[in-house]
């Protein structure tokens, strides 16, 4: 198979310098705080100011331009000299009021006893090279006051070129007996009039661990160096430009319009997300680039697998595992910029495969049959996977087995145990370049039941019997079948639309055999359940002479022995004198002779497919 590269021209939009009353918007990242090493601040006494310090680099807050800082021991970094040592936290910000520091972040600000336990806990250091240097400030294992065993560990960083402001919180504790743990959290500006805030935090008292939280400026302090701009010379698509790729090709390439920094490029691809059209992740395996004096105007993809949807892909541009966005040291100004990657060529077959038939035969095997849409290409079949529910609307699915010939549309397994109850079945296909496709609609097999528990115990009468729906093909007809167990010669007794029947049971005393059979309306296609096996067990008939019918309970009725299990049977009482005093064409029992005199009478019992039986019976009072 060939491979192609296209490539697409991207480039860098500058922004300007300015001062500007407007104000930070404020986030919430991932915890990542950096090392604590560099220069101390010694002997911190609590309640001071310290500096003024060298940034390293020009940085821009809220409009203005400074090369230096200043850090006091509360908890706070300005770019003003003169700031107060104050340890009062009573009011919210903004605020024009003297005991509050201006031109700071509050990182946060509270009283803090920064030489409790070493007379070093504030370090200070500029790291990396232009134009992405960094100011790392850290406030390092400081007690609170009069709550001296809560100890915090905090830390700000700003961003050369970005003017972005991160602020890490390892550790921060309250201290509610003291100003009632009251702390600010956020930027103030030079006049005590603007503030950018983290929610629920000005002057109140909260405590938290391992946060980081980013002050982005809003249309000013915007820094020389942007996020990459994707540029295109397509007009007509005015979201985002466009990059062709073909079908079943691991690669593609981007052509920088200007060149960005190769270390800020990570090899891993994880300065990217590449997601297909239903937001899924499709994982970058690398990125490859050629660098000269350190910069490079090429970027080379390869993904783990190949595409194989025609559909747009989203490749974003996002946040590395080496910290750095492509190029632009950190700017997260417009960090979602986009380019769709439009795949083309694929083959779209992605058609769940249409199930025709699960039947149980014999209660021995269990075939599944299906079949495929004309639509499927079968050089692209790789092979079929058939798999059960373990039980019915379940949600484990286990693979039975795999077939490899595209025209072996039918599966048979052995029905290990027939006491199973019915369960859902269901086929997908594997295709060359695709994971495995959607499952078939699933389909279940019948299963026949006895609900009311009578069927195998030889009782007189009906008993019915239930089936679940089958719903392989709509309004489909069941018929039911009958046979006795030797020799299985199926009877046909029964058709029905409904999912139960009531059987009126055989009187032969032999086991038989019942299944159901479902078909559409045309009878082309049927579906065959399991079997159950009842016995019609032989009973014998005994008069039982004696019948007291006192109302006690006990003899009050005319009894025959065993006539439960003979339905339909006769009985006739008759007196001395050979007149009939009482019949029944289907005695059950249920009749008293309390309206006779006592004495001898005679019965008489005639039961369908047995000789008849007379008697003498003894009516006592």
């Amino acid at each position: 198979m060939t491979f192609k590269s296209w490539t697409i021209v991207l480039g860098l939009v500058f922004g300007a310098l300015g001062a500007s009353a407007q104000n930070y918007t404020v986030t919430q990242l991932p915890f990542a705080m950096a090392s604590s090493a560099g220069v101390p601040v010694t002997n911190m006494i609590d309640d001071a100011v310290y500096g003024p310090f060298p940034i390293g680099f020009d940085f821009c807050f809220y409009g203005n331009v400074y090369t230096e800082f200043y850090i006091g021991s509360n908890g706070w970094v300005s770019f003003s000299p003169g700031q107060p040592g104050s340890w009062q936290v009573g009011a919210t910000i903004p605020s024009a009021s003297a005991s509050y520091c201006k031109n700071c972040i509050m990182a946060p600000f509270e009283d803090w006893y920064p030489s409790l336990n070493s007379s070093t806990n504030v370090y200070y250091e500029t790291r990396g090279v232009s134009p992405c240097r960094q100011l790392v400030v850290t406030f390092l294992d400081i007690g609170l006051f009069q709550c001296t065993s809560s100890i915090g560990t905090f830390q700000v960083i700003l961003y050369e070129t970005t003017n972005l402001i991160d602020n890490h919180l390892l550790s921060k504790p309250t201290c509610t007996s003291w100003q009632g743990g009251n702390s600010i959290h956020g930027l103030h500006n030079i006049t005590g009039t603007v503030a950018a805030v983290v929610n629920n935090r000005n002057a109140v008292s909260f405590s938290t661990n391992q946060e980081t939280w980013r002050f982005t400026p809003q249309g000013f302090c915007e820094g020389s160096i942007d996020t990459i701009k994707v540029l295109t010379a397509d007009t007509a698509r005015q979201d985002y430009p466009v990059l062709e790729a073909l079908c079943y090709d691991k690669n593609f390439s981007l052509k920088l319009n200007t060149a960005v920094f190769c270390n800020t490029v990570d090899s891993n691809g994880t300065d990217f997300r590449l997601y297909d059209n239903f937001g899924r992740l499709v994982q970058i395996e690398k990125v490859s680039y050629s660098c000269v004096d350190n910069y490079t105007d090429s970027l080379h993809f390869q993904i783990t697998s190949p595409f194989i949807y025609e559909e747009e892909y989203k490749l974003v541009q996002r946040i590395g595992y080496d910290g750095n966005t492509i190029g632009n040291c950190l700017s997260f100004r417009n960090p979602f910029d986009t380019v769709l990657v439009l795949v083309k060529e694929c083959y779209k077959y992605n058609d769940p495969l249409i199930m025709t038939n699960v039947s149980v035969i014999d209660n021995e095997l269990i075939n599944v049959s299906w079949k495929y849409p004309d639509t499927l290409d079968t050089d692209f079949f790789e092979r079929y996977v058939v798999s059960v529910n373990d039980s019915l609307g379940g949600s484990n699915w286990f693979a039975l087995g795999e077939i490899t010939n595209v025209n072996d549309t039918s599966f048979t397994i052995k029905n290990y145990d027939p006491s199973y109850e019915r369960r859902d079945w269901r086929v997908n296909l594997k295709l060359y370049y695709y994971e495995l496709g959607p499952p078939s609609d699933s389909v279940t097999h019948m299963k026949l039941g006895n609900p009311d528990g009578v069927l195998f115990n030889g009782m007189r009468g009906s008993a019915r019997i239930e089936w679940n729906p089958y719903l392989v093909w709509p309004n489909p007809v069941y018929r039911v079948y009958e046979s006795f167990a030797t020799d299985t010669l199926w009877q046909l007794i029964a058709t029905t639309s409904d999912t139960f029947y009531v059987h009126e049971k055989q009187r032969m005393p032999k086991s038989y055999l019942l299944k159901v059979e479902a078909s559409n309306a045309t009878d082309e296609r049927i579906s065959a359940s399991n079997y159950l096996l009842y016995t019609q067990e032989q009973r014998e008939v005994e008069i039982i002479n004696v019948s007291t019918p006192n109302g006690d309970g006990v003899n009050d009725e005319l009894y025959i022995k065993g006539l439960d299990f003979y339905p339909n049977s006769k009985v006739s009482l008759f007196n001395r004198w050979g007149q009939k005093v009482f019949e029944s064409a289907d005695y059950k029992n249920d009749w008293s002779p309390a309206a006779l005199e006592g004495g001898t009478y005679f019965c008489i019992v005639e039961v369908i497919d047995k000789a008849r039986i007379e008697g003498p019976v003894e009516i006592v009072k």
